[in-house]
């Protein structure tokens, strides 16, 4: 949880003197001063507002992304390493199944993002390859993969992205390792069905089982790749309501607030895989609703393709949004007035 509390002060009294002639009042007027000062106090507003941690995804391939020249011109510093799959078949993580975790070119892109006060959080599964949670026969092998990633690279979060089958209770019980070895935030990033009904079972599932072993997590609903109803800001906008709906249900939450504040919405920029487009303007639609709604997460998919290389292309490409663009676009979209503190190990709270 990241807030900020806002507090209206109350400015200085004038002097007040006694008539000439009479006695001094000034116990009581001091008395009275006071008692209004504290009663301003008490009923002026106090706003607190919950910081929405942004950041885009990196695709981990052959080529990374200067990541401290893009928080230099953009003032997004958080990023999101993407993604852990299993090294040549076995329990043990790698980037996409082929870039060892400990690269040196990756640790060292890092360590400079590091210094300048920004954060990485490591991301594993995705749409494809071989998962480390199909892998992986046990939580403790499980959680030592992930472990193993998130030290090496000194990430102060880890993302569990699940598009594939996998087993919940064996994801759940190795989160639930990860959270007492690792001081890390945890998020599950899982796709949405479609606007009407949110979250697909199997993600409901998982979330299940996480709630069950009260793990902290902020749940990261993938708002892309479903079906577009109408305007695609607005179908998004929908489908974030019921992902809402689901959390609130799962986590038994009065207030909906709090089902917000463990909302993520996570999506894909320019050109979709089922042709709807996620426009700059839409962009800037979302960022409003995750400041508006205090959103624990937002992100898209993703820096790599954070360019207009490919204006027009009726096809998704991963090296380019397909829309007339200038680079990081999108990224810019992400932060909202001026850069923000830094909190946790650092990264972007906007």
């Amino acid at each position: 949880m990241y807030s900020v509390v806002r507090r209206t002060s109350v400015g200085p009294t004038s002097p007040v003197s006694s008539p000439a002639g009479t006695a001094p009042r000034t116990p009581i007027l001091a008395a009275s001063v006071l008692f209004s000062v504290l009663l301003l106090a008490a009923c002026a507003p106090t706003t607190t507002e919950r910081k929405v941690v942004v950041a885009p995804y990196v695709y981990a391939g052959a080529r990374i992304p200067d990541l401290t020249a893009v928080a230099d011109s953009t003032g997004i510093d958080r990023f999101v390493l993407s993604f852990l799959l299993a090294d040549d078949g076995r329990c043990a993580p790698s980037w996409n199944g082929s870039r060892p975790v400990t690269d040196p070119a990756l640790t060292a892109e890092v360590n400079r993002l590091r210094d300048r006060g920004g954060a990485v959080t490591v991301a594993s599964g995705g749409a494809g390859g071989q998962y480390l949670e199909a892998t992986c026969d046990t939580p403790e092998q499980l959680a030592a993969a992930y472990g193993s990633a998130v030290t090496a690279l000194r990430a102060d979060s880890l993302d569990v992205d699940v598009e594939q089958h996998v087993s919940a209770d064996l994801v759940a019980d190795a989160l639930r390792i990860v959270r007492d070895r690792h001081a890390v935030a945890l998020v599950v990033t899982v796709p949405v069905r479609d606007a009407e009904s949110g979250l697909t079972p199997a993600s409901v599932h998982l979330l299940r089982a996480l709630r069950e072993r009260e793990l902290d997590v902020t749940v990261n609903a993938m708002v892309m790749n479903f079906p577009q109803r109408g305007e695609w800001s607005a179908t998004i906008a929908d489908a974030a309501e019921r992902v809402t709906d689901q959390i609130q249900r799962l986590w038994e939450y009065d207030d909906r607030a709090d089902a917000y504040a463990r909302l993520g919405l996570t999506y894909m920029a320019g050109r979709n895989d089922t042709g709807a487009v996620t426009t700059l303007a839409d962009a800037r639609a979302l960022r409003e609703l995750a400041t508006a709604r205090s959103l624990a997460f937002l992100g898209f998919w993703s820096l790599n393709r954070d360019n207009g290389a490919c204006p027009g292309q009726a096809t998704v490409s991963s090296r380019c949004s397909g829309l007339g663009q200038h680079p990081h676009a999108f990224t810019r979209s992400l932060m909202q007035g001026p850069r923000s503190d830094h909190h946790q190990a650092g990264g972007n709270e906007s």
